[in-house]
């Protein structure tokens, strides 16, 4: 198997050096879309290529290059939601730490499709949260990463609104606020998936806090930058969380880490 963290500490530290001057976001982008390349064969496997054909239809025209999640990091969220929806796990949907709305739109899109496609199946609502002030302070389980200081990838709410419109798509149910401070009864009552994007530790951590009481069993949480050595908050929070608990999360190897309500241990798909 690839080593953890994407596609190894060699290529993340060589990133990190060519992109120190260039924007945060595209620093992780390019990252991302390096470790995910195609080329590379921890991409071309059974896992990350069995795709419904949902998922492949939604993906069909979207850039590679978009946004901070690489193809496959997209592939992973998108085939881990329609598991959810096809094994009936009841429940909305969820994304913490939504930024401009990139993977929330493929969320939408495939929600829309499913719906279209097995009209007599629960109709379920993608509600996002983000502090659209940008990130909260590091904490001691960010061990003080250089990368993503208080207040950046600050975006505003008519970022998001704009970015439905121009795709034609219904807004998601937009929730403003930092994830812990958002009152419980803004999260929905049971959920069906989860995706988990806030980089830093006490950012992930009160994802967990809100979201994995309300999760069905046999729901689906992922949880983006999962062992990523420049945001090493990510995997802290949720090894942290999970200590107590029987469900541990599953390295999916590009920087996605999975944990299944219920399931000991969870299972990539």
């Amino acid at each position: 198997p690839p080593p953890a963290g994407c596609a190894g500490g060699a290529l993340l530290d060589r990133c990190g050096v060519q992109t120190r001057n260039i924007s945060i976001r595209e620093a992780k982008g390019f990252m991302y879309q390096d470790a995910c390349d195609p080329r590379r064969s921890n991409v071309d496997d059974a896992v990350r290529m069995s795709d419904a054909p949902l998922v492949r239809q939604v993906l069909a025209n979207h850039a590679v290059g978009c946004s901070m999640t690489c193809m496959v990091q997209k592939r992973i969220i998108l085939q881990n939601l329609w598991l959810a929806l096809e094994s009936g796990v009841p429940g909305d949907v969820v994304e913490l730490g939504c930024h401009e709305g990139s993977t929330s739109i493929l969320l939408q899109r495939l929600l829309l499709l499913y719906q279209e496609s097995h009209p007599n199946s629960t109709k379920r609502q993608l509600h996002v949260y983000d502090s659209f002030e940008g990130l909260p302070p590091q904490v001691v389980g960010d061990e003080n990463t250089k990368y993503y200081k208080k207040g950046e990838l600050s975006v505003g709410i008519e970022g998001i609104l704009a970015a439905f419109r121009k795709e034609g798509l219904p807004p998601p149910n937009i929730n403003k606020g930092f994830f812990g401070n958002i009152p419980d009864d803004k999260y929905p009552e049971k959920i069906a998936f989860a995706f988990f994007d806030g980089d830093l530790y006490q950012s992930i951590t009160d994802s967990f806090h809100k979201v994995f009481h309300k999760m069905s069993l046999g729901a689906r949480a992922l949880v983006h930058d999962f062992n990523w050595s420049h945001l090493p908050g990510a995997k802290h929070a949720v090894d942290d969380f999970l200590a107590d608990k029987q469900e541990k999360a599953e390295d999916c190897k590009v920087g996605v880490g999975l944990v299944v309500k219920g399931s000991f241990p969870a299972k990539v798909p």
